[in-house]
């Protein structure tokens, strides 16, 4: 069930069939690009896994979840007295 799904419904798939029967490129080249894509992503995860992990403090964990001047007054955390406020600019 699970591979029928993926064969039929899998966008990347479906795509790339596309690109193909509208001869944009061939099989080879979207395989280069694949590989290329798996190169980028892999180096990209060696250099996170050696750095160190962030400090767990609010300000980190809730910084960057919204867009600024979107965020609202304040996020609760996991226990009523963990809330973080956001600076208001």
């Amino acid at each position: 069930e699970i591979q029928r799904m993926r064969s039929t419904q899998d966008p990347i798939a479906g795509l790339k069939q596309k690109i193909l029967d509208w001869e944009v490129a061939t099989e080879s080249e979207l395989k280069s690009i694949d590989k290329q894509a798996r190169e980028n992503v892999d180096a990209e995860v060696k250099e996170a896994e050696a750095m160190p992990a962030p400090d767990a403090t609010p300000k980190i964990l809730f910084e960057d979840i919204y867009v600024r001047g979107s965020e609202p007054e304040y996020l609760r955390g996991r226990i009523p007295e963990e809330n973080f406020y956001y600076e208001k600019n």
